[in-house]
């Protein structure tokens, strides 16, 4: 896929004249046309499997963010081959959404600057993409029961946690499936582990910990409190 970018400024203009006009529909080249159709094939197909309209989408947020995002990144990673360098240009994510698809992001947020090209990590469709990337697990099935059970706090959390050097996916993956594992639900309990990574991040570095990424893992949630003895039954 020959990925089309639309900067800052342009995105900005863009969305204004959207805004304005109160036309979101798309305008986007015609290479983009197929791109167009499977991402909405797969988000009218979300709505369909969680049996609700656009009017509800609100109400069932996370489940909308979860499993059309697991759709949207299965089909631009395996299908259309996004690459993590590709995947982190912000510029990319903007044509997509504000020329391929604008009108499901209002679907979703209404009419929010941040969510359409402002903010890199509120992006809707970028934040949805490395939230899969860094919980993916296997496959589909085992992927989708880790995040069942998280908010759309949880996004957040992790998305928001990226380092000088970007994302550490294995630990990030660690930490989700660990979540998972451990049946953390409390939303301040997750808030403390990932604040107490971050700090450990500054001093340690997970692979050198004896017993490894794992283990640092593990003692993470220990140390936030976490019973490891209540594990999850299924």
């Amino acid at each position: 896929m020959d990925w089309l970018k639309l900067n800052k400024v342009k995105s900005k203009k863009c969305f204004e004249e959207m805004n304005k006009n109160n036309n979101f529909n798309p305008s986007c080249d015609e290479s983009y046309d197929e791109l167009r159709k499977d991402v909405l094939n797969e988000f009218h197909q979300t709505l369909k499997e969680l049996e609700i309209g656009v009017s509800d989408i609100k109400n069932k947020a996370y489940d909308v963010d979860y499993i059309f995002g697991i759709k949207l990144y299965k089909l631009l990673t395996f299908k259309y081959q996004i690459s993590e360098n590709e995947a982190g240009d912000d510029d990319i994510w903007r044509y997509i959404q504000l020329k391929v698809c604008p009108e499901i992001i209002k679907y979703r947020y209404e009419i929010s600057e941040d969510r359409y090209y402002k903010k890199p990590r509120r992006m809707w469709l970028e934040t949805l993409w490395w939230y899969i990337y860094l919980a993916w697990k296997d496959d589909e099935k085992t992927t989708k029961k880790i995040l069942k059970d998280n908010t759309t706090d949880t996004i957040l959390n992790i998305i928001d946690r990226t380092g000088t050097y970007g994302y550490r996916k294995d630990l990030f993956n660690e930490i989700l499936y660990k979540k998972f594992l451990y049946n953390v639900t409390d939303r301040d309990q997750f808030r403390r582990i990932m604040t107490l990574n971050t700090m450990k991040l500054q001093v340690i570095d997970p692979y050198l910990v004896n017993g490894g990424l794992e283990k640092y893992v593990e003692e993470l949630f220990i140390e936030s409190g976490v019973e490891l003895n209540k594990l999850r039954k299924s």
